[in-house]
């Protein structure tokens, strides 16, 4: 049964909203609530947790305005990674999160090739990176699981210098 007119330009407003309710703003990436109207991770997906080290500095040196770009500009980059089909997520602040569903050893090169690809752009901050998954024959984790585990590989990262890539189980 066709949607009566009167209701279609409603239902399209509706879902206009829905999908900008799903992403951020700012840097055009999916948000938390697209994360968590995904349901529980699979169990061969791979978290990938990239990090802007320095932004920091940029908003108290530079204004909002300037760490807003250098969000900006690393969103691209790390998108131009990624390739088109792959969602880049914006958790807040300077965290973004790419849920994989490749090998570990194939998310662990493309977390390489946000970091290189974000430190190419003319920007005062650099990426680091930490990468999680669950082991395997594991039970499958949730999200906040995997993002824990993904967030101390990157402190790792952090530790060691910034701009490189760290690896954990969950």
């Amino acid at each position: 049964m066709p949607i009566p007119r009167a209701r279609r330009p409603e239902e399209a407003a509706t879902l206009r909203w829905r999908r900008a309710a799903m992403r951020d703003p700012l840097t055009g990436a999916f948000n938390r609530r697209w994360l968590a109207a995904r349901g529980r991770p699979r169990k061969d997906v791979v978290v990938i947790l990239l990090d802007l080290d320095g932004l920091r500095r940029v908003n108290d040196r530079r204004g909002y305005a300037a760490g807003d770009r250098c969000l900006i500009s690393v969103a691209r980059a790390i998108r131009t990674a990624l390739g088109p089909s792959r969602p880049l997520v914006r958790l807040g602040g300077d965290e973004f999160l790419v849920p994989w569903t490749g090998s570990v050893s194939e998310a662990r090169l493309v977390a390489a090739a946000a970091v290189a690809a974000a430190g190419a752009r003319r920007t005062p901050v650099r990426v680091s990176a930490g990468v999680a998954t669950v082991r395997p024959g594991a039970a499958p984790r949730g999200w906040t699981t995997l993002v824990e585990a993904a967030h101390r590989a990157l402190r790792r990262a952090k530790s060691a210098g910034g701009g490189q890539v760290r690896w954990s189980w969950a």
